[in-house]
C-alpha cells in the first residue's frame, strides 16, 4: 500500500485543505480558463507554413505591469544562428566553422 492513501478532492475539502487538479500540459493548453489569461499564446512560425495561426506555447510568467515579456516567435530555424554563437562565444573563424558544419559537428543555416 501506499504511504499516503489516495484522497478524493471532496474529503480534502472537508478537511479545509487546499487542493487542485494536475494538470497534463494537453490539459493546460486545452482549459479554457488558461486561454482567457492568456496563458496560452501562438507564436509566429514561420518555418512551418502548415500552422499558419503559429506554434501553441506557454506565456512568459509572470507578466509584470512595467516589463510584461513577449513571446515574439516559435524558435528560429535549426542552425539559424550557429554561426554567429560559434564567433562570439568560442571566437572561431569562418574558416573553423565552416569545418565544424563540414565535419557534421554542427548544422549551419
Amino acid at each position: 500500500t501506499p504511504p499516503f492513501p489516495p484522497r478524493r478532492s471532496s474529503d480534502l475539502a472537508q478537511a479545509d485543505v487546499p487542493a487542485a487538479r494536475i494538470y497534463s500540459v494537453a490539459d493546460a493548453f486545452a482549459d479554457p480558463h488558461y486561454a482567457a489569461r492568456g496563458t496560452v499564446v501562438h507564436a509566429p512560425a514561420p518555418q512551418l507554413p502548415q500552422l499558419p495561426q503559429g506554434v501553441a506555447r506557454a506565456n512568459v510568467v509572470p507578466r509584470l505591469s512595467a516589463t510584461p515579456g513577449a513571446v515574439r516567435h516559435a524558435g528560429r530555424a535549426r542552425g539559424e544562428d550557429t554561426r554567429a554563437v560559434l564567433a562570439r562565444w568560442l571566437g572561431l573563424d569562418a574558416a573553423a566553422i565552416d569545418q565544424l558544419g563540414a565535419d557534421g559537428a554542427v548544422q549551419l543555416a
